[in-house]
C-alpha cells in the first residue's frame, strides 16, 4: 500500500469534480528490473475518476493532478 490510499478521501478529479481510485496497471517497460528487484511485481500505481474516467499518473509517490 502506498501512502496515497489512505487520503483519497481528500482528493478529487480537477476535471469532474469526481472520485478518485487508486488502480494498479501493469508498467509499459517489462524490462524494469529495478522495480522487479524491489517490489516482486512490474506495476504501477495510478489514479482513475470513477466518474470521468480520466488517469492520473503517481509518480515517486506524488499525484500529478494538473491538468495539461
Amino acid at each position: 500500500m502506498i501512502w496515497i490510499e489512505k487520503y483519497l478521501y481528500i482528493l478529487q478529479c480537477p476535471s469532474c469534480g469526481g472520485d478518485l481510485e487508486l488502480k494498479e496497471y501493469p508498467k509499459k517497460n517489462i524490462l524494469n528490473v529495478d522495480n522487479i528487484i524491489n517490489n516482486g511485481n512490474n506495476n504501477e500505481y495510478k489514479l482513475l475518476c470513477k466518474k470521468c474516467n480520466k488517469i492520473y499518473d503517481i509518480v515517486e509517490e506524488i499525484p500529478i493532478l494538473l491538468k495539461k
